[in-house]
């Protein structure tokens, strides 16, 4: 008799067979970068992760993840009934905050089997989970319950499941945002939640020292998501604006000198939700504020889309647009040859390749007097 993960398998296979078709789109091109839809799949997802080789994990709006080729075609489901996930860099192991819970399930991919869990005193409502880049230790955001006991990351050693250390953060978090993680490993993200005060921001988690620095962004209101550059320079924050005083904008934070030192503000009616980064450019999801559908009710128009930026400067150049339905997360994920724009909405998954960047021809004597062409 088939298992529970075969028969969740076949019937995502069936369901996928018969949803409708998502609207196709050829190419994008501007400013030099050109994109291609290779993949739409249709899966209702709130959050994405993925492995190192590209192989992606898509949290459905069921709690239940789907594991997915670079290319987008269904490998595996497990049925987790989960609210967050994590995986580590090679795949083997799926960690998946648990609804209604107060543990973190340990699944091992290969077999679907929930091996173990990650329980702690400590930990009385987990909401977002993020792994080091190695792997070696999870980071949970705990939501508090008063300023008696405050919103905590709370570290555990993936080899043991021990808890290591606790550090309780300044800000109350934006508990649906999710944490994230430096390049380096030595910081951990925890977008901030603005509730009645005028200006929010960030919390920024020492892991070496299980401390925090509390980063507060002028005009910023609840801050959505907070990505690393692939340099490790800077981080990204998209944050909503104060109502009537500030629009909603990305705020580029220089890490060494502690400043602001760009301020990228959203098109009219659109909020930043989401940041993803190749080598030269800036994904930047964009959802419009007022609908929750593809298409302006009286336009017709396409309403959300993904802003392209230059990292190193200047505004936006370009765009994608198609007929997205709210935007949950981008990702930029290896895809065996290159890489993936991965652009995750509330009812399909779309996958663009992001060709490899041209280097310039040249003429010069190299180390070895040859000639390099």
């Amino acid at each position: 008799m088939p298992n529970l993960r075969t028969r969740l398998a076949a019937l995502l296979v069936v369901a996928l067979a018969l949803a409708p078709v998502l609207p196709a789109s050829a190419h994008f091109a501007s400013a030099g970068v050109k994109l291609t839809l290779v993949k739409s799949v249709p899966i209702a997802g709130v959050q994405l992760a993925s492995t190192s080789g590209g192989t992606l994990f898509a949290l459905t709006n069921k709690g239940i993840v789907a594991e997915l080729s670079p290319s987008g075609q269904l490998l595996h489901t497990f049925a987790l009934r989960a609210s967050a996930i994590a995986v580590t860099p090679d795949g083997a192991t799926l960690y998946a905050v648990q609804k209604k819970g107060k543990d973190v399930a340990i699944v091992k991919t290969s077999t679907g089997a929930t091996e173990n869990a990650i329980v702690s005193s400590a930990m009385s409502d987990p909401t977002s989970i993020a792994l080091s880049p190695h792997g070696n230790t999870l980071y949970v955001l705990n939501q508090g319950t008063s300023t008696y006991n405050p919103d905590s990351v709370i570290a555990f050693s993936t080899q043991t499941g021990n808890r290591t250390w606790t550090d309780k953060i300044g800000f109350t978090a934006n508990a649906g945002a999710g944490l994230s993680i430096s390049t380096d490993g030595q910081t951990v993200y925890v977008p901030g939640y603005s509730g009645n005060t005028p200006t929010s921001g960030f919390s920024a988690v020492n892991t070496a020292l299980s401390s925090h620095s509390d980063v507060r962004l002028r005009g910023s209101y609840d801050v959505n998501s907070i990505t690393t550059t692939p340099g490790g320079d800077t981080v990204w924050v998209a944050a909503e604006g104060m109502p009537g005083m500030y629009n909603p904008a990305v705020y580029v934070y220089d890490l060494q000198s502690g400043q602001v030192m760009r301020t990228l503000r959203a098109p009219a009616n659109q909020v930043p939700v989401s940041v993803a980064f190749d080598a030269t450019n800036a994904f930047v999801a964009l959802n419009n504020q007022w609908f929750d559908h593809p298409y302006d009710n009286n336009t017709g128009k396409a309403i959300n889309y993904v802003g392209i930026y230059g990292i190193a400067g200047g505004g936006m150049v370009g765009k994608i647009v198609h007929a997205f339905p709210p935007i949950k997360g981008l990702l930029v994920s290896a895809n065996g040859t290159g890489e993936n724009l991965d652009v995750l909405t509330a009812r399909g998954l779309y996958l663009y390749s992001i060709p490899a960047p041209v280097a310039a021809t040249t003429t010069g004597t190299t180390s070895s007097g040859s000639t390099a062409s």
